[in-house]
């Protein structure tokens, strides 16, 4: 009985710890998507490419 009680206890910390390892898994790789989105972007309007946008709309008025 003791032996089984403690097989179980083994085996929902494992699950756990599984889960944790899951969940900080897709932080990271969520913080890396969305800083290379980031880069793309200050990128992008290094070359000047959002403010011709801008530009653009700022005539219309």
């Amino acid at each position: 009985m003791n032996e089984s009680d403690r097989l179980e206890k083994a085996q929902s910390s494992w699950i756990r710890t599984k889960q944790v390892i899951l969940i900080l898994a897709c932080v990271c790789f969520l913080l890396l998507t969305c800083g290379m989105c980031m880069s793309c972007l200050v990128m992008m309007d290094d070359l000047g490419a959002l403010d011709d946008g801008n530009e653009r709309y700022e005539s219309f008025e």
